[in-house]
């Protein structure tokens, strides 16, 4: 079973030219016809924390025996609430996908889809908009720190950056946490779990905006 983002998604690509069936093709070759089955948990914009409430809702059905993760830059914003609410305009309190959250006790708990997401949607049309209704909630404003959003600097590559604002910093708790659960449930389950990162998703000599 791949899971991932946009990248398994591959919307823009013919079904016989998406991974699983490049992934089976070889498999056929290497061990025989039909030894193996390959299927994909894709949805766009997802990280491992949303791409873990598909599994439940769908993948756990299917009895895989490896499971692969696909991990890039940007999942760790998107395993953050906050930081998608920016990116996509829901409130962080009711998004419409499964995240994790950090409770004032600094645990963690799953936050379930709200099926009435969009009746709480945020005003304007695009990230910057977003973000400037979100520092006016009360509790937001202080844990975007120093970023100013992101008509000032890209809310992905503010990862490669030593000093994170504790919105950012809490994301990759999350991402710590999601993958932790990964794991959980890989042990429940009885299946292998690998993850398959690309190289922008360590800090480096990315970009104008790393900083080593």
């Amino acid at each position: 079973m791949l899971v991932g983002d946009s990248f398994i998604e591959a919307a823009q690509i013919p079904n016989d030219a998406k991974l699983q069936a490049l992934v089976a093709a070889r498999l056929d070759q290497q061990f025989g016809k039909q030894r193996a089955d390959v299927v994909a948990v894709g949805l766009s914009g997802t990280g491992q924390a949303n791409q873990f409430g598909l599994y439940e809702a769908i993948g756990r059905s299917l009895s895989p025996d490896l499971v692969v993760l696909f991990a890039v830059s940007n999942d760790f914003a998107d395993n953050s609430p906050l930081l998608s609410a920016v990116r996509n305009g829901w409130s962080p309190a009711r998004p419409p996908w499964f995240f994790f959250e950090r409770t004032a006790s600094n645990e963690f708990r799953p936050l379930a889809p709200a099926e009435d997401w969009a009746r709480f949607k945020l005003t304007g049309v695009d990230p910057v908009a977003f973000h400037a209704a979100l520092i006016q909630a009360p509790g937001y404003a202080s844990r975007f720190g120093h970023w100013r959003g992101p008509a000032a600097a890209d809310m992905d590559t503010m990862f490669y950056r030593r000093d994170l604002p504790p919105a950012f910093a809490e994301a990759l708790d999350l991402t710590r946490h999601a993958i932790d659960e990964w794991k959980r449930i890989a042990a429940r389950d009885k299946f292998q779990l690998l993850i398959v990162a690309t190289p922008t998703l360590t800090r480096g000599g990315v970009d104008a905006s790393s900083e080593g």
